[in-house]
């Protein structure tokens, strides 16, 4: 367990040792605060609720750039870096290798999900000019916690065939293919019953928008969710059957 956890926490300090990755990090948090900022000198009144819709539409391009970044600093060059060797050297699992992979990805994920937290939370404090009403922070919530689940899976998704293939160029652009929608709009159009999309229960982006849009109304869609949690760990399932099979040069 120690090793796991020493693990996760060299690739996520790995992450931002890379001066790329760290600029790109804090360059989107710069960004959030601008958009912060806005009709701070306004003498008219601003509405809590186009307030905030601009601020969630523009969370969702922030964490759409960034899980480009992780995607690139955690998996582009998976076998060529040669840290899974050196973590199996020091004695960890193949099993804990790919855990440790995931769960690394989710908590660069987290960092920026709390940090944008934290500027939202001073935004409450300082922006007297707007009246919130608690609907807003439901939403912002929701936008967050769905976040927390849509980056990183779907970087989970695509990370399966990083081991598959034991490249990343394939894996590479399933991702982007995701992230920018095409995918699902090609898998939307499939159908085995009238009515009935294929991407409605197979498709994992799909699924977490669903929980993401019922989350929206104040309910939390169990279904959805444990179908995003069984996702998931069909991918961890999946990478580790095809990364046992992978012979390491050392």
């Amino acid at each position: 367990m120690n090793n796991l956890k020493n693990y996760v926490k060299a690739e996520v300090a790995r992450a931002f040792a890379r001066p790329g990755f760290t600029i790109v990090f804090f360059l989107l948090l710069a960004y959030i605060v601008l958009l912060t900022l806005r009709g701070v000198n306004s003498e008219d009144g601003i509405n809590a609720v186009q307030y905030l819709d601009s601020i969630i539409n523009n969370i969702h391009l922030v964490f759409l750039v960034y899980g480009i970044m992780i995607f690139t600093v955690t998996l582009y060059r998976e076998f060529q870096t040669k840290t899974m060797q050196a973590a199996i050297g020091r004695g960890l699992s193949r099993k804990g290798v790919v855990a440790g992979r995931m769960l690394s990805i989710f908590w660069l994920t987290a960092i920026m999900a709390i940090s944008i937290t934290v500027i939202l939370i001073l935004v409450v404090i300082f922006r007297t000019d707007i009246h919130f009403v608690p609907a807003n922070f439901r939403d912002l919530g929701a936008t967050l916690v769905m976040e927390l689940i849509n980056t990183p899976g779907m970087i989970y998704v695509a990370m399966v065939l990083v081991y598959l293939m034991q490249g990343s160029g394939i894996a590479a652009l399933l991702y982007l293919l995701m992230i920018t929608g095409l995918l699902g709009k090609g898998i939307s159009k499939l159908s085995f019953l009238p009515g009935v999309s294929v991407a409605d229960g197979l498709y994992f982006v799909t699924m977490v928008k669903g929980f993401g849009s019922k989350l929206l109304m104040g309910i939390w869609d169990w279904p959805r969710f444990l179908g995003c949690l069984a996702t998931i760990f069909l991918c961890f399932l999946l990478s580790y059957i095809f990364f046992r099979k992978r012979e390491l040069e050392f």
